[in-house]
């Protein structure tokens, strides 16, 4: 049986989070933090993102470098945020943009750094690698500006509608592990 994240609690009446049990001692305030600030957006995503979530395809073992585990290989997660550079080079002016994968959030802070005035769309299918993401960076300023939003799973259908308004990114494992699985 694979590691587990344990279940966050729900929200208490003040409207904190808290945590049943450690999750990594390091990560576990940010996400908290992070999932609070989601819940205030979002409730229904932040109570999908304290369920407890199957987790031994992700290897933490090396905390700054997390890798995805494919047809019994373990692949990198992060990226580098030099790579935003490529990708964003032809966003056009005014668009948000879509991470489609949202991997171990070096991505992410690269994007944020090439176009700081973007709204960023990030989805996942895979709760344990949003959470990922939401265990090792600090978000919640962006989540509370609403510059930055997160969806899973089939929350994908909810972006759809805005596919004109988005420039689409993919994450350069994800995004391939993810058509591949859709095909």
């Amino acid at each position: 049986m694979g590691r587990k994240y344990k279940q966050l609690s729900q929200p208490n009446v003040a409207g904190t989070w808290a945590v049943k049990e450690a999750i990594a001692p390091q990560s576990t305030e940010v996400l908290k933090r992070n999932i609070q600030a989601i819940g205030q957006h979002n409730m229904a995503l932040a109570r999908r993102l304290c369920s407890a979530t199957e987790l031994s395809h992700i290897n933490l073992s090396n905390p700054d470098e997390p890798s995805y585990l494919l047809h019994r290989t373990f692949y990198p997660l992060a990226s580098t945020e030099q790579a935003a550079d490529v990708l964003m080079n032809a966003v056009p002016e005014g668009k948000g943009i879509l991470l489609f994968g949202a991997g171990a959030g070096v991505l992410l802070r690269g994007i944020r750094r090439v176009l700081p005035s973007a709204k960023i769309y990030v989805w996942d299918r895979d709760p344990a690698i949003l959470r990922t993401l939401l265990s090792r960076v600090e978000l919640c300023e962006e989540i509370n500006a609403n510059s930055m939003e997160f969806y899973l799973g089939a929350d994908f259908l909810k972006l759809l509608n805005m596919k004109d308004d988005l420039h689409f990114v993919a994450h350069p494992l994800l995004g391939q592990v993810y058509t591949e699985e859709a095909l």
